[in-house]
């Protein structure tokens, strides 16, 4: 009851800071003193006393999450290895708008502070591994198998993560899994789907896998015969090419220079496909 309380007080509407000093202590004793209190529960008890004045503050902010050794689920992990800080960061954005949906409620699992952190680390997980993919697959960069194991690793934890989770985030984990794992198989498109880009990750999803569709061998940017065919579909922007141009246009592209440099080639090549295109009619 009194983990249940405190959790009242993190997530929006309601903030901590709301609640008397004295309601705000009382969830920290009562969560701390429990006998059978896992790291996670702790880990909300500090962001309930997160800004408390005074050594009760400094107390919950220093040991609330300290390591685990592999306690919990591992959304949860993912949670305890950012901190109290990072995570009363994250949850200011949800009250101002952002990420609202993500720890919405999967299959079995009720929204938490716990639940709302995981789903935005993993949407943020997704989108930086998808960058990855985008960026090995233009520049042909090469990995070396410790480097690629170890990243290869956390994309597993992060897969994890999102089947955890359920909903959105699960559905999108598993569309990354599918991207990563069958770089030939048929992925749907987000734009298909009519997914929004808040953060940019849909346009990921959809650069990497119209990339692939259009420029890897056998593609239509391929083969100058395949320029006639019905995947081009002109300039209107409904076939594979037009749908790559769109996905391009995403500001997630901005955010980092080598990831900016990729799109640029990419730009390039689509421009160098219209020319193609305009020569074979």
């Amino acid at each position: 009851a009194w983990l249940r309380l405190g959790e009242s007080y993190v997530l929006p509407p309601t903030a901590a800071a709301a609640a008397s000093l004295v309601a705000r202590a009382s969830v920290g004793y009562h969560v701390y003193a429990h006998a059978h209190a896992r790291t996670a529960d702790r880990c909300v008890a500090a962001l309930v006393l997160y800004g408390a004045p005074g050594p009760l503050g400094a107390v919950c902010r220093g040991c609330a999450c300290v390591g685990g050794d592999g306690e919990g689920a591992a959304y949860e992990r993912l949670v305890l290895e950012e901190g109290v800080e990072r995570g009363v960061l994250r949850l200011a954005r949800v009250g101002g708008g952002v990420d609202g949906d993500a720890g919405e409620e999967g299959e079995g699992g009720r929204r938490t502070p716990m639940r709302v952190l995981g789903g935005m680390i993993v949407r943020e997980r997704v989108r930086a591994h998808l960058g990855d993919l985008f960026v090995a697959g233009v520049c042909h960069r090469e990995h070396r198998d410790v480097e690629r194991e170890e990243r290869e690793r956390e994309w597993r934890r992060t897969v994890e993560a999102a089947r955890e989770l359920g909903g959105g985030v699960g559905a999108l984990g598993r569309r990354f899994e599918r991207v990563w794992r069958v770089p030939g198989g048929e992925v749907g498109l987000c734009q298909e789907d009519g997914e929004r880009d808040g953060d940019g990750v849909e346009a990921l999803v959809d650069a990497v896998v119209l990339y692939r569709r259009v420029f890897a061998p056998g593609g239509v940017g391929t083969d100058v015969s395949a320029l006639t065919g019905l995947s081009w579909r002109g300039r209107d922007g409904d076939g594979d090419v037009g749908r790559l141009r769109r996905a391009l246009g995403s500001r997630v592209f901005e955010e980092s220079a080598v990831l900016e440099d990729a799109r640029d080639r990419v730009v390039d090549m689509v421009v160098e496909l219209e020319r193609r295109r305009a020569g074979v009619r």
